[in-house]
């Protein structure tokens, strides 16, 4: 989603969850039906500006490259780049 610069909003209990999404910035979680009814209804509500901000947020993230994020953490670790 985020290459494409949408906002995500996913099952916050994935255990990747806060490697891939900055809470409130670029997505938002919930943890049942009840907090994703809530979401939805909070995000898509005309009165609501999260959505814009998170949209910015998913566009900044849309930036990052597999091959920056690869060699500035793994790389680093294998040692395959200095």
């Amino acid at each position: 989603m985020f290459g494409a610069g949408l906002p995500v909003v996913g099952w916050c209990k994935f255990q990747a969850w806060p490697e891939l999404v900055k809470e409130g910035v670029n997505g938002r979680g919930f943890q049942n039906t009840e907090e994703l009814l809530h979401l939805l209804v909070d995000l898509f509500a005309e009165r609501e500006a999260d959505l814009p901000n998170l949209k910015k947020g998913a566009l900044k993230e849309s930036s990052y490259r597999w091959d920056d994020e690869w060699d500035g953490v793994a790389g680093k670790l294998f040692k395959l780049v200095k």
